[in-house]
């Protein structure tokens, strides 16, 4: 995702440092760019909702398990939960 930020500046950049003498050529340049952040930011959307979900479904295994007094399994559900939502971020 880091590299899809940088790639959509620098077009960004070029876009707006070349000669726009030509409307239908700057036009189609930045319809691309928006297109490019539209797909960023669903991405960026779809991985919030997955560290989300992974965050709930964590914390509502913690509590469970708190609630039977077993606080070495809530903290393994908690630690499941990040190794889980590390594999995300890695995985952009």
């Amino acid at each position: 995702m880091i590299q899809d930020i940088a790639d959509l500046e620098k077009d960004y950049k070029k876009l707006m440092s070349e000669d726009n003498t030509n409307e239908d050529k700057f036009r189609r340049d930045l319809e691309e760019v928006n297109e490019q952040y539209d797909d960023l930011i669903e991405e960026v959307n779809e991985t919030l909702e997955r560290y989300m979900k992974i965050s709930r479904d964590a914390t509502e295994d913690y509590n469970d398990e708190m609630k039977d007094g077993n606080a070495k399994e809530a903290q393994e559900e908690l630690d499941k939960g990040m190794k889980k939502m590390e594999k995300v971020a890695d995985d952009k």
